[in-house]
C-alpha cells in the first residue's frame, strides 16, 4: 500500500504546516515536468525544422 500521503498528512497536521505545507510536496507524480519536457522538445524540433526550411529556401533563391 502507498503510505506516503497519509504519513505526510499526519506530519503536516502535527507540525501545524511547518513540514509539507504546500500541496506540491504531497504529490508524487512526475507528470507535469515530463509533459513540460515533451512540449519543449516538440517546440525545439519545430523551430529547428522551420529554420532549416527557411535556410534551404534562401539557398535555392540565391542560386537562381
Amino acid at each position: 500500500p502507498d503510505l506516503l500521503p497519509g504519513v505526510q498528512k499526519k506530519i503536516r497536521e502535527r507540525s501545524r504546516g511547518r513540514y509539507y505545507r504546500d500541496r506540491f510536496a504531497e504529490r508524487g507524480k512526475l507528470a507535469t515536468p515530463v509533459l513540460l519536457a515533451v512540449v519543449m522538445a516538440l517546440v525545439l524540433g519545430m523551430a529547428w525544422f522551420g529554420l532549416s526550411y527557411v535556410q534551404l529556401e534562401a539557398e535555392r533563391q540565391s542560386q537562381e
